[in-house]
């Protein structure tokens, strides 16, 4: 199944690095920003087609978008965690490694 969800959160992140409005991107596309809106949620289902206007528009590659998006593959995970990960600060960082540590220090002791 298709995570259009972290679609979602690429396209808005990609958005607005290159600076664009939700509005801005819906005038280009000739649709509503309330439907923009919904592509950036995960609610509304995009076609590929749709996908790669909207890369276009906000300069990414449309692979960017779409790669590892399929919750069925080890790689989405992977690819999921590595992208959220960026965008924590330094010290959310260093927790978020704390807490894994803990994690596998429970994972392997005696119950």
């Amino acid at each position: 199944m298709i995570d259009y969800k972290a679609i979602g959160k690429r396209i808005c992140y990609y958005r607005k690095k290159a600076g664009m409005t939700q509005e801005h991107l819906a005038v280009a596309l000739s649709v509503t920003a309330s439907y923009i809106s919904q592509i950036e949620r995960g609610v509304a289902v995009v076609s590929l087609k749709r996908l790669d206007e909207i890369a276009t528009l906000i300069g990414t590659p449309l692979q960017s978008l779409v790669a590892d998006v399929n919750e069925s593959d080890q790689a989405y995970l992977h690819a999921e965690i590595v992208e959220r990960f960026k965008s924590l600060t330094p010290s959310e960082k260093n927790l978020l490694l704390e807490v894994t540590d803990v994690f596998k220090s429970y994972k392997h002791s005696p119950e």
